[in-house]
């Protein structure tokens, strides 16, 4: 949860702060970093009226999602695993 909603909300207010010349909604904000995140690739404003820091700040924002994704996806391959072995006795 920490990842997914809490870190994508404090990062859309630094984004937020970031606007330039075509201003964005905070709730605009909030959806790309969120959909930054999740990987979904959503987006409600046109990527290319944003500024660099705030591109940059989407790139790391689908890096570190990807990297809490292939976490959880190994925690729960670990998981069934476990319980597969314990089933087959």
């Amino acid at each position: 949860i920490l990842c997914s909603i809490i870190f994508p909300l404090i990062i859309a207010a630094i984004f937020y702060a970031s606007n330039g010349r075509f201003k964005i909604a905070y709730i605009d904000a909030v959806f790309v970093c969120i959909s930054a995140v999740t990987g979904t690739g959503l987006s409600t404003v046109d990527l290319s009226s944003l500024t660099a820091w705030q591109q940059a700040i989407l790139v790391i924002l689908e890096i570190v999602g990807n990297q809490v994704r292939d976490w959880q996806r190994f925690t729960v391959d670990v998981q069934l695993t476990g319980y597969r072995s314990s089933f087959h006795g």
